[in-house]
């Protein structure tokens, strides 16, 4: 009985520390997303989580892709990936599931801004971010993220699902999926 009990508190341990490591994973992926991409000089406000026209306008692009193949044609960086069917049937889930999973207070160093999508515009001197949960592909070698900017000092909005690749020990914008920039309104 006392092997048995030693057993399980072993998994146990071992559970909590793949989970806890993937959440640090995770949160790396993040952290060097916002450092790489962000160029804010300001206050920086976490979106919660994303609307479903922004969601549902990156699924569209995954989703009617048919071969699956992504490409990176900017000078110097080419690169191109093949999805397989259950990757891109992976990251679509995924990408359904945020719309029900939003960030918590403890989850960044920044201050959450809520969903309200009128709101991402109106305060002058606030970035706010959109990012989703880090989608791990092939052995966690590469992860597919969601990152919109809404800088509200200006009077557009850009996001885009793309595929972030460890370049010398940062995780770096590899391929984009889809790119999407909007007016103010």
């Amino acid at each position: 009985m006392k092997s048995w009990l030693i057993l399980v508190v072993f998994f146990q341990s071992v559970m909590v520390y793949c989970q806890e490591d993937k959440r640090n994973v995770g949160h790396s992926v993040l952290d060097d997303i916002i450092t790489k991409r962000a160029n804010v000089n300001g206050e920086i406000e976490i979106i919660e989580k994303p609307v479903f026209k922004i969601i549902d306008y990156h699924l569209a692009k995954i989703i009617h892709t048919k071969d699956r193949v992504f490409v990176n044609n900017d000078e110097g960086k080419k690169a191109s990936i093949k999805l397989t069917e259950k990757e891109r049937d992976s990251i679509i889930s995924a990408l359904r599931r945020e719309l029900k999973l939003p960030w918590k207070p403890n989850d960044f160093h920044y201050p959450l801004a809520g969903t309200n999508t009128e709101g991402y515009l109106k305060h002058k001197c606030i970035t706010r971010l959109l990012l989703t949960h880090p989608i791990f592909l092939r052995n966690n070698e590469i992860a597919v993220v969601l990152f919109g900017k809404y800088n509200t000092n200006t009077t557009y909005a850009h996001s885009d699902l793309s595929i972030y690749k460890k370049v010398e020990n940062v995780w770096t914008m590899w391929i984009s999926i889809s790119s999407r920039t909007d007016g103010e309104k």
